[in-house]
């Protein structure tokens, strides 16, 4: 199966370790960050800054591209159903037409049966 780059439970998670480092908090051990860490210098403060909006952007993508996923499904969905439908008419009116043949043929003379045979004989020929 493929793995989905954009996943938006994963990029959630992702999004919520870095504002938890914005935060000045340890996402594993949920401590304070010490002010002395290189978390905290201004830099790279910025740099959490910048990937928390890249990531609020991909979720926001991930999620618009699931529902177009979602509806494509469901127009696919729907157009199986559909031609199923009309597979199960079509036979539905076939065996209908079948019986109602065969019943014909049940009801006809021996004198009709003939007759139709000699008119589907000389089609034949004129073909």
């Amino acid at each position: 199966m493929k793995m989905k780059l954009k996943d938006p439970e994963k990029l959630k998670k992702a999004r919520n370790i870095i504002n938890m480092l914005l935060e000045g908090i340890n996402p594993i051990s949920y401590d304070p960050i010490v002010e002395e860490s290189f978390l905290n210098d201004p830099s790279m403060i910025r740099i959490f800054s910048y990937i928390a909006l890249v990531l609020n952007q991909d979720i926001q993508e991930a999620e618009a591209e699931e529902e177009k996923d979602k509806d494509s499904i469901s127009i696919y969905n729907n157009r199986v159903s559909a031609k199923d439908n009309a597979t199960d008419h079509y036979r539905t009116i076939n065996e209908q037409i079948k019986s109602s043949k065969i019943e014909a043929f049940r009801k006809a003379s021996i004198s009709d049966l003939k007759k139709l045979a000699e008119f589907m004989e000389k089609e034949e020929h004129s073909v």
